[in-house]
């Protein structure tokens, strides 16, 4: 009887996800940051301990300093949302709205 083969891409994945929770199981354990400390800063400082749970939080915890994209989003969404199409879903206007912006 021949043995299981085991793809590398397999392996691979594997090994990259227990690098990733064992890196979430390190955060979850330590302790919390006092409410005076700047969470970027901290996540800078940190990089070496969580380098990818670091990545994703200074990308997602970075907040645009103007609301000018937001406000385009809105206007683009009047527009999309016109008399004559005011029956959309809002999923189906979510939708319109990403196309829109990702296309």
């Amino acid at each position: 009887m021949k043995k299981p083969t085991v793809n590398v891409r397999e392996k691979n994945l594997e090994t990259l996800r227990n690098e990733i929770l064992q890196e979430m199981v390190v955060y979850l354990n330590c302790g919390l940051i006092g409410p005076q400390q700047d969470p970027l800063i901290w996540w800078r400082q940190e990089k070496n301990k969580y380098p990818r749970l670091s990545l994703m939080a200074r990308r997602y915890l970075g907040i645009p300093s103007t609301s000018s994209e937001s406000e385009r989003l809105f206007f683009t969404a009047g527009d999309i949302v016109s008399d004559k199409r005011t029956s959309l879903s809002l999923d189906s206007v979510s939708y319109l709205l990403f196309l829109n912006k990702n296309l």
